[in-house]
């Protein structure tokens, strides 16, 4: 059965919760506490932005010992998944990351383009209303740095 592309993205945002209340598994506890120390670059007192920024890349992308991520592990103990949202979350490893210039919006999404290879994506938020009050307030010609990854949508 396939699911609409407005569902999933409705449970993009489920999912990711799930995935950090996963990842936060005493299992990993090694793992993250060697990752966060050298990428954290020892600071304690980094913001909370920055912590959430690591957490994200320690989850989707680090190789753990076994040399799977953890998303992939998420992923493998889940097989209730629809193959839509285990595509979905398998794809979240591919992370488009840098500098990005808000061109327009269109519907719940925003049209950037990235400042280093001048190719655009179309964004939404997977953070519900508050993030896309933010995302009205974008205006054309906007900069910003932005962490995304695809919603196979």
């Amino acid at each position: 059965m396939s699911m609409s592309d407005a569902t999933l993205l409705r449970r993009a945002g489920d999912l990711k919760g799930e995935l950090v209340a996963f990842s936060q598994q005493p299992r990993y506890d090694r793992a993250a506490s060697e990752f966060l120390a050298e990428y954290g670059n020892g600071r304690e007192d980094a913001d909370e932005q920055r912590w959430m920024l690591l957490w994200d890349c320690f989850v989707l992308e680090h190789r753990l010992a076994n040399g799977r991520t953890v998303v992939e592990q998420f992923v493998g103990s889940r097989p209730d998944l629809p193959e839509a949202e285990r595509e979905m979350l398998l794809g979240w490893r591919d992370v488009v990351q840098g500098p990005f210039e808000v061109r327009r919006k269109d519907g719940p999404a925003l049209v950037v383009e990235s400042l280093v290879d001048d190719l655009t994506y179309r964004v939404r938020s997977n953070m519900g209303r508050p993030c896309s009050s933010r995302c009205r307030a974008a205006r054309s010609s906007s900069p910003g740095w932005s962490r995304s990854v695809t919603s196979g949508c």
